[in-house]
């Protein structure tokens, strides 16, 4: 490289420091590295490579200073060399940008469709649990036992935000318990394996509890993103 003495310097010292700094993290002369993103080759410009590339994309006038110059490539400096064999790739900007999209793609799919078959199955435990359709029912029915001198004693349903409560409320027994416990009580009562079912239960909401950590916006918009 012309990094000696006599290399000519023409952007600005800060500048071209900064870019000095930058390019020393990626791995390849200049010549090669412009190969390389000519070819879209993403086997010689990983990632943090590209990223790297993304952040030293010459101005218009940066580019326009080291051609006017009038100097031999082999006698510029480490940064002007750098915009006088990588900046003019055409459409250089681009097509760093593709190769990023390119390089981020697969593991930005893997994750999209690991969230998906998160949601997915915690629809399709929600939806089939016996044990859970057995819960809720105890659930609505203790409601409507409490509430049952009042306009809401003869509910058809409940909103799942009411589910909380369950363990606020208490009961007035001796030593006191939660409305939870008596509708895990009734529910172990009201099934032939008794406490095993809810056992079973806890294991099937696993995969509730794994996505109800996920954003639903998120996972739609991740989705779609692949989709449209």
């Amino acid at each position: 490289t012309a990094r000696g003495e006599s290399a000519v310097t023409l952007l600005d010292p800060k500048r071209a420091n900064n870019l000095g700094i930058i390019l020393s993290a990626v791995k390849l002369p200049f010549d090669a590295m412009r190969r390389a993103v000519l070819a879209m080759d993403t086997a010689a410009l990983p990632l943090d490579s590209v990223n790297a590339l993304l952040k030293c994309v010459p101005s218009a006038e940066e580019l326009e200073l080291v051609a006017n110059a009038g100097v031999p490539t082999a006698a510029l400096g480490f940064a002007e060399r750098f915009v006088a064999e990588v900046g003019t790739v055409p459409r250089l900007q681009k097509r760093l940008e593709c190769l990023a999209y390119l390089l981020r793609f697969e593991g930005s799919l893997r994750a999209a469709a690991c969230d998906v078959a998160a949601v997915s199955a915690a629809c399709g435990t929600l939806c089939n649990s016996a044990d859970l359709r057995r819960l809720l029912g105890v659930t609505l029915w203790l409601g409507n036992a409490l509430n049952g001198n009042s306009f809401r004693g003869s509910a058809e349903g409940f909103r799942t935000d009411a589910l909380p409560r369950l363990a606020e409320l208490r009961t007035n027994s001796t030593p006191p318990s939660s409305l939870l416990a008596v509708a895990l009580q009734h529910c172990a009562a009201a099934s032939e394996e008794g406490w095993a079912a809810l056992e079973r239960l806890a294991q099937q909401l696993g995969s509730v509890k794994a996505a109800a950590r996920l954003s639903m916006t998120e996972v739609a918009d991740e989705a779609g993103g692949f989709i449209g």
